[in-house]
């Protein structure tokens, strides 16, 4: 499918989002939050710094390249630091996925539902409708207070690494 599409797939589902969704880095654990959606790019606000930065869309564009032409996806310790909050936000999207044992950032075939839900339901929970011997589990992931616990799902592939459907979403 080529970027345009999955770039407009990407923006729909951030705006979907509640507000106060906040996302970490998958290699640096940084926190922040989307501040705002535009068509070009997407401004981030770091939690700690407060500072806020633009990721841009050609940016984005080549990272998909990248994991569209790597087997097993792109290597995460590849990107430089800067780069940190651009997987994170483009694992949003409901067929990209990053396998954090692993270090990978991959699509995927089978595309998750929203990866935020109400309280009773979990996160990233994920389509589990699959013909293939692979698992899912959830995975809890707590962060700040204890009521702001949040569960992703998770997939473990035939090498051993497991993908999770939203790795980078935290809730507040």
């Amino acid at each position: 499918m080529p970027f345009h599409t999955r770039w407009h797939e990407l923006l729909e589902r951030i705006r979907d989002l509640p507000e106060e969704t906040r996302l970490r880095t998958p290699r640096t654990g940084v926190l922040f939050t989307i501040d705002d959606i535009q068509e070009h790019r997407i401004i981030v606000r770091y939690e700690r710094r407060g500072e806020t930065e633009p990721l841009e869309k050609a940016q984005f564009e080549t990272l998909y390249r990248r994991l569209t032409d790597s087997d097993g996806g792109y290597e995460l310790r590849r990107l430089p630091p800067e780069a940190a909050p651009y997987p994170a936000v483009l694992s949003l999207h409901p067929q990209i996925n990053i396998a954090t044992d692993c270090g990978v950032i991959a699509e995927t075939d089978s595309p998750s539902t929203s990866p935020v839900r109400g309280d009773s339901l979990e996160l990233g929970s994920g389509s589990h409708s699959r013909t293939d011997n692979t698992e899912w589990k959830p995975i809890p992931l707590v962060v700040g207070p204890s009521d702001s616990k949040t569960v992703q799902s998770t997939h473990y592939d035939s090498s051993g690494c497991s993908t999770a459907s939203s790795p980078a979403l935290i809730t507040s």
